[in-house]
């Protein structure tokens, strides 16, 4: 009886041929873009800065947010005098699962059910060249509809499947400390 013939992915002669179909699948085009069809991902950095870490609930919560351009052609970022369109996360340091998420368009909604549509944005952004950075200043309490508890948590913020750093932030009940 014959031995059944297996299957050889890799042998010595088409071993030069996959190394070459292995090296066109494993090839990015443009700046992070996946596909030749699809346009490159903008390459966005997203940093945040917070000039104090503890918060009184219901003061304000400034925060600065900067998008900063590290790829090779403009992009196009929200105009800081229009609404903002950064999406706040903030985790309870205590129990990771309980997490917050504010908006502009969830206050607007949260505030308004039944007489706001959707808020969108169809205003131009700014172009922002290679290299260069745009600077916001939010308060994060003008999207908050139900104040924070007290407690411990981290802070991020995303713009379009870009994340920036972590802060630790701090709210308590009232400015005497404990």
């Amino acid at each position: 009886m014959k031995n059944p013939q297996r299957f050889v992915i890799a042998n010595k002669k088409n071993r030069p041929a996959l190394i070459f179909v292995a090296a066109l699948l494993f090839t990015i085009p443009g700046e992070g873009s996946m596909s030749p069809d699809l346009p490159p991902m903008p390459a966005l950095i997203l940093t945040i800065k917070l000039h104090q870490a503890r918060f009184v609930i219901g003061d304000s919560i400034p925060i600065e947010v900067t998008l900063e351009n590290s790829g090779k052609s403009p992009v196009e970022v929200p105009d800081p005098a229009v609404g903002s369109e950064f999406q706040f996360i903030v985790t309870s340091r205590k129990d990771p699962r309980t997490e917050y998420y504010f908006s502009w368009k969830r206050a607007i909604i949260e505030r308004y059910p039944l007489e706001t549509p959707a808020p969108r944005h169809d205003f131009p952004g700014l172009q922002l060249a290679p290299g260069a950075r745009q600077v916001y200043h939010e308060d994060l309490a003008q999207f908050i509809v139900n104040p924070l508890p007290p407690g411990e948590y981290t802070l991020v913020v995303e713009y379009n499947g870009t994340r920036s750093n972590d802060e630790s932030i701090t709210i308590v009940q009232s400015a005497a400390k404990k």
